[in-house]
């Protein structure tokens, strides 16, 4: 098997979908049929896949271990698993600062998306939720049961699908602005990423030093993208790795996860001509109180009042909204979402400035300011 082969297989397309075995054998015969592939590797990456294959194979028997002790019922000795073979690869793992490309930029934005009808929410009501509702927080995949985490997305439209595709009119949206300061796990990159920048880019040192990185990792990454097989399903073993992942982080002094969304149907958005990434990040409360929200995410976000499309509606009906000048700060991020295109209609593919997703977004970003909560 060539690299290139390697590149195109649909084996290493994430999110992954479950068969129909128990999830530990599925986990076993997942990875081990990822080691046997990168054996028959022959090409210019043959030599150093050979060499990261032990660390590789270190990481996968220890994920393959740790989800066979839990499904025994020793959760202590599966996550103490789970950390080993984590901690093997920590240094191939992408860990960063927010704006780590650009001195210029003073914030990331993000969006949450709330469905509610009625009363017009407020910024609190956006934000983290508060530690007295510890009790009633439902289990997500980067969670950690009972504790709350503010979860955000980098669209608009990537926030309506992780709701499960609502009516748009019952959406509440509001801006987020993270501070700098925080470091993240970056966890989005996929193998969609390298065929995109092979088709403009000739193939280089860098280029390939970051393929072989990913292929260090992709076992984690992969058993932290698996779609749910049963949602209805109170127990979900799909998030077992991403959640003992959100405690890992919590140990090694990272803020947050960003991640790649397995709600998204990747084939009603072209992203062939950029490099958006339909993300999510998870922000897991730091201090503990019995009431209130963290104080330490409440002075490190800020949010803006929320909005909605039927708020826009109701005050530019024909949509004509006044243009503010970009902020230079965000100049990337609207270039980029000028060639991006969505197809919400079959065979109707839009600019997505052009859709509800888009308007709304650019209204939040250049009319609506972020602002600290205030309890």
């Amino acid at each position: 098997m060539t690299e290139k082969e390697l590149l195109n297989s649909n084996f290493l397309e994430l999110p992954l979908n479950r068969d129909d075995n128990d999830f530990p054998k599925y986990v076993e015969e997942y990875l081990s049929n990822y080691i046997e592939r990168l054996k028959k590797v022959d090409g210019r990456f043959s030599k150093e896949i050979n060499n990261r294959l032990p660390l590789i194979t270190e990481l996968a028997n220890g994920l393959i271990e740790s989800i066979e002790k839990y499904y025994i019922g020793k959760t202590a000795e599966s996550y103490t698993l789970f950390k080993k073979a984590v901690d093997t690869i920590k240094p191939y793992l992408d860990i960063q600062l927010f704006n780590i490309n650009s001195k210029d930029f003073q914030q990331e934005i993000y969006f949450k998306a709330r469905t509610f009808q009625g009363k017009q929410l407020s910024k609190k009501d956006m934000f983290i939720r508060p530690f007295e509702h510890r009790e009633i927080i439902p289990t997500y995949r980067y969670s950690i049961p009972g504790l709350p985490c503010l979860y955000l997305s980098s669209h608009i439209s990537t926030a309506w699908c992780e709701l499960d595709y609502p009516d748009i009119n019952t959406l509440q949206i509001s801006k987020f602005e993270i501070d700098k300061s925080f470091k993240r796990l970056y966890f989005t990159w996929n193998i969609n990423n390298y065929r995109i920048i092979l088709k403009t880019k000739v193939p280089n040192d860098a280029i390939d030093r970051q393929f072989l990185r990913y292929l260090t990792y992709f076992p984690l990454h992969a058993l932290c993208s698996l779609k749910i097989k049963n949602p209805n399903s109170i127990f979900k073993p799909e998030y077992i790795f991403p959640q003992f992942l959100m405690q890992w982080i919590g140990e090694e002094n990272i803020d947050m996860i960003e991640y790649m969304s397995t709600q998204v149907d990747y084939s009603k958005f072209n992203t062939e001509n950029s490099f958006i990434q339909y993300k999510n990040i998870a922000i897991p409360a730091k201090k503990s109180k019995v009431n209130g929200i963290c104080e330490i995410l409440k002075s490190k976000i800020k949010v803006t009042e929320p909005i909605s499309w039927q708020n826009l509606m109701s005050t530019y009906p024909t949509l004509n909204i006044p243009k503010k000048e970009n902020n230079h700060h965000h100049d990337i991020q609207n270039m980029l979402n000028s060639v991006l295109q969505i197809e919400l209609i079959k065979g109707k593919s839009i600019m997505y400035d052009d859709s509800i997703f888009g308007i709304l977004e650019n209204y939040l970003k250049n009319e609506m300011i972020a602002d600290y909560v205030i309890e």
